[in-house]
């Protein structure tokens, strides 16, 4: 079975302690199974520090210091954990991040997460539509059911329209949304903002633009806009290529379809209502909205629910 990835996959590298918004800062780091029972025999007193910083419930994780860094973190940025023993002693998802993988019948699908800010800026230059490499092997593929199928025959045809970059960025959108039969999320920001106001939240920062988007600002127009819009054509590619597999498991087809949609949208609106000028500053605020929307389950969830409440035109606000 083949593991497949866009084309920029195998440039990424993290930055480490030149990265700006280090992911070993506010996130709660889980510990998988296997690194647990290697952290609980290992020797020294790095050993001794692994034991004393992990709290085994209600899940395994370690424990962040008053600053929510994580214990390893050390004054210059670095992981101890990988200059004393190398990249081999992180556990799962220290050593995935910012990866992401989806799972079909016959293939692994692989790619980079928004919330990074190499990655974000890795996907967001790309001067022409994804493309997808093999990138690795693994075991025998199993046999594929017809929805699947069905699904990625209609992720690889909104890919293609979303790529078509002859075509104005809003009109591409308009006919994903058409082909998929998913309801409009709108193009006024302003209202998407005010629901987004009660949802979880990290940074204070994302509270203070969903506020002045709130207000009225950052409506998108068809054609409107001083930023290349290329820039959000990657963008919308990356939300299907990372969403629209979710729908074996959902059937959701129609709300993840809108949320690419939403989603590159906001994008659009948040560098209006920002004043953004640069690649660079699209890529922080892609990245603010994927670590507040994409990496919190709830957020997410609620959204969908939100999109396909729209789309069967029914009333359900979003729970305060």
């Amino acid at each position: 079975m083949k593991i497949l990835a866009p084309s920029y996959y195998p440039q990424f590298s993290c930055i480490a302690d030149a990265c700006r918004h280090n992911c070993c800062v506010g996130w709660e780091i889980d510990i998988d199974e296997q690194s647990l029972e290697r952290y609980r025999q290992a020797e020294g007193l790095l050993g001794q520090r692994l034991r004393d910083s992990i709290v085994e419930e209600p899940a395994p994780h370690f424990c962040l210091t008053a600053e929510e860094r994580c214990p390893f973190l050390n004054e210059r940025n670095l992981c101890d954990l990988i200059t004393e023993w190398g990249e081999g002693a992180l556990c799962q998802i220290c050593a995935d991040h910012p990866r992401f993988r989806n799972d079909w019948a016959d293939r692994t699908e692989i790619g980079l997460g928004l919330c990074c800010e190499a990655a974000g800026r890795l996907i967001l230059s790309q001067p022409y539509p994804m493309t997808m490499i093999p990138v690795g092997e693994e075991e025998e593929p199993e046999e594929e059911d017809l929805w699947e199928l069905e699904l990625r025959a209609f992720r690889d045809e909104a890919l293609s329209l979303v790529g078509n970059d002859a075509l104005p960025l809003q009109q591409r959108l308009d006919a994903l949304l058409a082909r998929s039969g998913a309801a409009d999320p709108g193009k006024e920001m302003g209202v998407w903002a005010a629901r987004f106001l009660p949802l979880e939240r990290l940074d204070p920062a994302w509270g203070e633009f969903l506020e002045r988007l709130s207000q009225g600002a950052g409506n998108v127009n068809p054609g409107a806009g001083s930023l290349p819009e290329i820039w959000f054509a990657r963008a919308a590619e990356y939300f299907l290529y990372r969403h629209l597999p979710g729908a074996m498991e959902d059937d959701r087809l129609e709300a993840r379809t809108a949320f690419a949609v939403l989603s590159t949208r906001f994008l659009q609106a948040l560098s209006d209502v920002t004043g953004a000028k640069t690649l660079e500053d699209v890529v922080e605020l892609a990245r603010l909205y994927s670590s507040e929307i994409e990496y919190s389950d709830e957020n997410l969830e609620t959204i969908l629910e939100q999109l396909d409440c729209q789309r069967e035109l029914t009333d359900c606000a979003i729970d305060e």
